[in-house]
């Protein structure tokens, strides 16, 4: 069977991750095991596990500049989220690792607890988990519009 894992990233100056595995065909292997780290660290560890190439995706929440984040933009999070996805697409770039962005409101569709908890992705404690939380949210997202989660198992 053939095993899948895509590392998912909520960028910022404490940047959440995880990594989403599933084996294609079996719905019921799909899991999410997520972190955070300061942002260096993250780039250290990002750059160490898309140099060994296990990794079939890098999957993270985009940033796009309208004009409320450009009057943020001299704010230390918009800065470091926009230099991690830069730095993240290049090293994807040299080491061919397919890249891609879901936008900030996409992990709308799993706000709050229920849905993460319906998954088991609902993890920490208030308040030191909030950038890995939404780590899962976007992996959520990644994974039922793949069709690894069917949707009504999260109502």
């Amino acid at each position: 069977m053939e095993h899948r894992t895509a590392l998912i990233v909520d960028p910022g100056k404490m940047t959440g991750y995880g990594d989403l595995t599933w084996t294609v065909g079996d719905k019921s292997s799909v899991a999410f095991r997520g972190g955070e780290l300061p942002h260096d660290e993250f780039i250290d560890y990002a750059f160490t596990r898309i140099q060994t190439g296990d990794l079939d995706l890098v999957l993270m929440e985009g940033f796009t500049v309208n004009q409320r984040t450009a009057k943020e933009a001299s704010s230390d999070e918009v800065m470091w989220s926009i230099k991690q996805i830069g730095v993240l697409q290049t090293f994807c770039r040299w080491y061919h690792t397919p890249f891609a962005r879901q936008l900030p409101s996409d992990k709308s569709f799993a706000e709050g607890s229920r849905k993460l908890k319906a998954v088991g992705w609902w993890d920490g404690a208030k308040g030191e988990a909030g950038h890995r939380r939404d780590a899962a949210r976007h992996a959520l997202v990644y994974a039922v519009r793949q069709n690894l989660i069917d949707p009504r198992s999260l109502l």
